[in-house]
């Protein structure tokens, strides 16, 4: 299963661990990890809250010793915070006795942050000391998301476009245009793209983006929901102030296809193309012979990438042929789980490729063995397949 979020609403921590509490992560679990962690002076409360006739988990840091017990996550630069370091946070995380993965992850948050109060203010990682970072509920919502992902078995999740909200925000410098500089650096940051709207208020916190840069993966594709679940916001706004997200079954992969028509290259250099693009990481790769104008045989040239790896492609493409132009399209694709297995037959090594389906013997090593044994590669085959029926399929 996957996760898929949606912050239409905006996303901040608090919201985030509701909606994850919301989808069956553990509150005692939740609890009992962040007292590993030798900072106190708060409490957790969770309560349901109805949002616009949406029900949905609010999570509240209550702060003790404090005389508004009413801190909301989203004005997160009160002067009363504790102002640490990042070199103080990394102690802390260091020091306690969380899994080495909740460490990583949440000290990996916590940096993103750095750098980019770090950016804004030019000062370097040593020098920055957050305003909002070392308060005590903003520990609670990157630690508490770091220990609710692995209590739910997560490493990932996939975010829908998140809005961000409109109008000024007060920051302790003044007033500045949502999303606030350090929001919008850890954006940046984490290639998260967003849009303005739909209120005048911040809906998308410095936390929320640092959650969203770090686990996230921007996602436009269709969600089938298996389970639902809702972490509610602390605005009251003319939509539902939820964060809302599913659980889904794998979705497919997503990938580009890139295609460009040529009619002026040589097989040899198509030849090399091919070659290179496949060294590059490319998934598939193949030409369609076609008629173009001035009655010229021409070629289309098609390939499978990454998402990720279309900026690579696009160079090797201008660089190593003759196109001036490509189209490409993001598409779906479902591939079979494979694995590759070592079989010993009495001609000798043949890699098997498996799927839950079939299997297919390396063509590569049967060609070797036919030639070395002189036998015909219908011959090798035969014998292959016998070999493996009785010592494998027949155990």
């Amino acid at each position: 299963m996957e996760l898929i979020l949606e912050p239409f609403a905006g996303i901040s921590g608090n919201m985030f661990l509701g909606l994850l509490l919301d989808l069956g992560g553990s509150l005692d679990h939740l609890e009992k990890e962040l007292k590993k962690v030798d900072f106190d002076g708060y409490q957790i409360q969770v309560r349901k809250m109805d949002k616009r006739g949406v029900t949905a988990n609010y999570v509240e840091v209550l702060l003790e010793n404090h005389h508004d017990h009413h801190e909301h996550h989203h004005d997160e630069n009160h002067g009363h915070h504790h102002h640490r370091g990042l070199k103080e946070i990394n102690t802390l995380i260091d020091e306690s006795t969380l899994s080495q993965e909740v460490k990583d992850h949440a000290k990996a948050m916590f940096l993103l942050l750095g750098r980019a109060e770090g950016k804004i203010h030019n000062k370097t990682l040593e020098e920055v000391h957050f305003h909002e970072v070392g308060a005590v509920d903003s520990l609670v919502d990157t630690l508490g998301a770091a220990i609710l992902m692995e209590d739910l078995g997560l490493n990932s999740f996939k975010y829908t476009l998140p809005n961000v909200g409109g109008g000024f925000v007060d920051c302790a410098h003044g007033l500045y245009p949502v999303p606030a500089p350090a929001t919008l650096e850890v954006l940046k940051e984490g290639e998260v793209p967003f849009q303005r709207g739909p209120v005048d208020k911040e809906l998308l916190t410095p936390t929320g983006a640092m959650i969203l840069a770090h686990y996230g993966t921007y996602y436009e594709g269709p969600v089938l929901a298996k389970k639902l679940g809702y972490g509610a916001g602390s605005h009251d706004l003319p939509l539902p102030n939820v964060l809302r997200g599913s659980f889904v079954e794998e979705s497919p992969q997503e990938v580009v296809q890139i295609d460009c028509n040529l009619d002026n290259m040589t097989g040899e250099d198509l030849g090399y193309l091919m070659d290179r693009v496949f060294e590059e990481g490319a998934l598939d790769f193949w030409y369609t012979p076609i008629h173009m104008k001035k009655n010229r045989p021409g070629q289309v040239l098609s390939l499978l990438c990454k998402k990720e790896d279309l900026p690579k492609m696009e160079d090797l493409i201008f660089k190593e042929s003759t196109s001036l132009g490509f189209r490409y399209r993001p598409v779906q694709r479902k591939v079979l789980e494979r694995s590759l297995e070592t079989f010993q037959s009495s001609l000798g090594p043949v890699g098997v490729k498996k799927t839950d389906f079939s299997l297919s013997f390396e063509f590569e090593d049967l060609k070797k063995i036919s030639r070395d044994q002189g036998l015909t590669l219908l011959e090798t085959r035969k014998r292959i397949e016998r070999d493996y029926n009785d010592q494998v399929l027949r155990r």
